[in-house]
């Protein structure tokens, strides 16, 4: 007898654990890094990632950054679709921890819902979801995609540099070739391979998540991180 009333109370034990659970406002349970915005054609994705704000008790407002490294992963249905990572800002006033582009291993049909998730040190933390719009207008140039589609390591000569500010990405090192319906927008402090300059010395050749993709000359500069201290661009590298 004395066991079972054992039993029955370890069971009201784990029923009331799990309501005190359920009971967590959502408010609570949503503090922390989230995908604030994320769009899909049928060949690539782009998603910006963000923190909440919070009155620290010092009145001053703060950003939740989460720490580690960040990534992006894009599925249609159970198909992989492809990934991108970001090292977000240790500046906790920061709201916005970064943003990126996802070239898909393989192209989607018009209306597919293409799902994202935003993974910080290996742990799922938030999904949010677009539907693939605008695959007539959406081009994206053979050799974009490099052969396996995996990340982009760097080659001899590449070094790897710093996104000075707000900056939408080219196709190709050319003006009118700027990447549309949606636009691919590379936020301040990320940091991407660069490879050199076109031949006109005006467009940076850099790699991003599954893509070679272009920006103008001044928006990249050296990174000051504890690998790169600061490394000059390739500058007296010309690439195609």
């Amino acid at each position: 007898m004395v066991s079972r009333r054992l039993g029955i109370t370890a069971f009201i034990t784990v029923l009331i654990a799990i309501s005190a659970i359920s009971a967590i406002p959502s408010a609570v349970l949503a503090a922390g890094p989230y995908l604030s915005s994320v769009s899909a054609t049928c060949t690539y994705g782009t998603y910006v990632a963000s923190a909440p704000v919070y009155e620290n008790g010092n009145g001053e407002v703060a950003a939740v950054n989460g720490g580690g490294l960040f990534k992006v992963s894009a599925y249609y249905g159970e198909i992989f679709l492809g990934s991108d990572s970001f090292d977000p800002p240790s500046v906790l006033a920061v709201q916005e921890l970064g943003s990126g582009m996802i070239v898909f291993n393989q192209e989607v049909p018009e209306g597919a819902r293409v799902d994202f998730i935003l993974y910080i040190e290996g742990g799922m933390y938030d999904t949010k979801s677009a539907i693939a719009t605008g695959c007539a207008k959406d081009v994206v140039p053979p050799d974009v995609r490099p052969p396996g589609c995996g990340a982009l390591d760097g080659e001899p000569g590449a070094v790897v540099g710093q996104v000075l500010f707000d900056q939408v990405a080219f196709w190709a090192p050319k003006d009118g070739a700027e990447t549309h319906d949606p636009p691919i927008v590379i936020s301040p402090n990320k940091t991407l391979w660069v490879y050199g300059l076109d031949s006109s010395a005006q467009f940076w050749k850099v790699s991003l998540g599954c893509a070679y993709l272009w920006v103008p000359v001044g928006s990249m500069g050296p990174n000051p991180d504890n690998v790169w201290h600061n490394t000059g661009l390739p500058s007296g590298r010309e690439v195609k």
